[in-house]
């Protein structure tokens, strides 16, 4: 390319010259004319040589990007291979430990509130039940209410229901906001040795871990969304039954309370359960990444080790034998564009 933009301007020199007058006996008007035309025809040739070697230089930068990638990740290697396995393997055993633990600690809670609401379940139900299904006179237990009492049934149960419902909601995020938190505790495990990677598998990871703490605190401030299902609360769950009391005219009859009362001690297990077991496999998938980012860590370093013996210093001389060229003819076309080009 060198040769090309000499030759040109060596050209565009002498028409230059010629249109002077500062060749004797080179003077006419014909040979003018066509010193006119070939300079036009110079310039568009420079101007096209300009352009193309202006491609040229951004490949050429490409290239020494890629390098300079391959000599990160060649720095990488050793530094991987020189980890002390052992801390890596105490790394492993406190993500475990603290998984294990943290398990067993939500399964723990998670038993508390069930019980809890389950009690407050049960103590409305009584509630209701001394209010309106025993006689004020007798005492004694009814088959059903109608007439009044119906009416006034209808219109503090539901009320009473829906604060059960919201309660029992709370107290389960109230379980997973005690543990949210965890997602990055297992990551600032991996913190120390991420550091040691290239650095395009250091945003790779960091992304990924981004990503699943932000879908960890979005989740933990919405009770209803799982993953593999929409768990009815509560409330919902009662709602076509009361929808029917309001349609008909006969009684509400105790039995249906008590089906009530039975279904709804299920429905605060199965709801509880369901919703922290959707949060709790979210930890997991962050348990996972840890242990898989450790895993594949300890596999890179075996094998950057065995590389160590014979391929190191090879692939380093390699690399410095490319960069030395591609800088030699970034080099040698900076210098010729930086050039004047004669017009």
């Amino acid at each position: 390319m060198n040769n090309y933009f000499s030759t040109l301007r060596s050209v565009s020199q002498s028409v230059e010259g010629v249109l002077a007058d500062q060749y004797k006996g080179v003077e006419s008007m014909e040979i003018k004319q066509t010193a006119n035309h070939l300079n036009l025809s110079v310039q568009a040739c420079l101007k096209e040589l300009t352009q193309s070697s202006n491609f040229l230089r951004k490949d050429l930068q490409a290239c020494l990007v890629t390098l300079d990638s391959a000599e990160d990740k060649w720095q990488s290697k050793q530094q991987v291979a020189e980890i002390d396995t052992s801390e890596v393997l105490e790394a492993i055993g406190q993500v475990v430990g603290y998984w294990n633990q943290l398990q067993q600690q939500m399964e723990k809670i998670t038993q508390e509130v069930i019980e809890l609401e389950q009690r407050n379940w049960t103590l409305l139900i009584e509630e209701l039940r001394e209010k309106f299904f025993l006689d004020p006179k007798t005492q004694e237990q009814r088959v059903g209410i109608g007439w009044g009492d119906k009416d006034r049934f209808k219109l503090v149960f539901p009320s009473k229901l829906k604060l059960i419902s919201n309660n029992l909601d709370q107290a389960i995020q109230a379980i997973f906001r005690q543990f949210r938190d965890s997602g990055q505790v297992f990551f600032e495990e991996t913190f120390f040795f991420v550091k040691l990677l290239d650095v395009e598998s250091q945003l790779q990871l960091n992304t990924e871990q981004v990503q699943l703490l932000r879908e960890l605190q979005e989740n933990a401030e919405q009770v209803s969304r799982t993953s593999d299902a929409y768990a009815l609360n509560l409330y919902q769950m009662v709602g076509g039954v009361i929808e029917e009391w309001n349609k008909r005219f006969g009684e509400i009859l105790w039995k249906e309370i008590e089906d009530l009362y039975k279904k709804g001690l299920e429905k605060i297990e199965e709801r509880v359960e369901l919703i922290i077991h959707d949060r709790l496999k979210l930890l997991e998938k962050c348990v996972q990444q840890v242990l898989l980012f450790f895993n594949d860590l300890l596999e890179k370093q075996y094998r950057y080790q065995q590389e160590m013996l014979t391929q190191h210093k090879a692939e380093k001389v390699w690399l410095d034998q490319q960069r030395h060229q591609v800088k030699e003819l970034l080099a040698d076309l900076e210098k010729n564009l930086n050039l004047s080009i004669p017009t």
